[in-house]
């Protein structure tokens, strides 16, 4: 993963106002545990125009699906429903061929309550650039549910960081 092609996705997103939030690796990471990422991990708000925003945004920065369909297929939300019943997609890749070491992951779903989760975000400088970072409890919690090695790694540090959290909230 290189910074420029982070930078580029974010400003993109940011630039398009579109809402999303990062999860994953670079929200690991933003959260103050410091760890190797190969993507960009994101949750976007799947209102159609936000969808639709959102991969404007991504096609300008030449960020194409890994999958052979049609780069707007991914707001159509019957289309994203049969993804994940029929071939158990919880991710949509996207690639630019031209900054191959920067995959970009969307969430086919929205996997917590968008509207909360979005609302109580922690805005961090990601690589220099501002974005919404999912809650501690909420990163958590789908590193839990996803029980990947690599997750199931993340977990005993990101509690460590959420007894830290919690114990700064108590003494203030």
């Amino acid at each position: 993963m290189k910074l420029a092609d982070v930078e580029a996705i974010l400003r993109a997103l940011n630039d398009a106002e579109v809402r999303y939030l990062v999860v994953d690796g670079l929200a690991v990471i933003a959260h103050g545990y410091v760890r190797l990422t190969v993507d960009v991990d994101i949750v976007l708000n799947l209102q159609r125009d936000n969808v639709l925003r959102a991969l404007q945004a991504l096609e300008k920065i030449d960020y194409r699906p890994l999958i052979p369909v049609h780069q707007l297929d991914f707001a159509n939300a019957e289309l994203r429903e049969s993804w994940l019943t029929e071939k158990n997609m919880v991710v949509f890749q996207m690639m630019n061929l031209g900054r191959p070491s920067t995959k970009l992951d969307i969430f086919v779903t929205e996997p917590f309550d968008f509207e909360r989760e979005y609302a109580a975000a922690k805005w961090e400088k990601v690589f220099g650039i501002q974005c919404p970072i999912v809650q501690l409890e909420t990163l958590i919690s789908m590193k839990e549910k996803a029980g990947r090695g690599k997750d199931i790694g993340d977990l005993g540090e990101l509690r460590k960081l959420l007894d830290i959290e919690r114990d700064e909230r108590t003494n203030r």
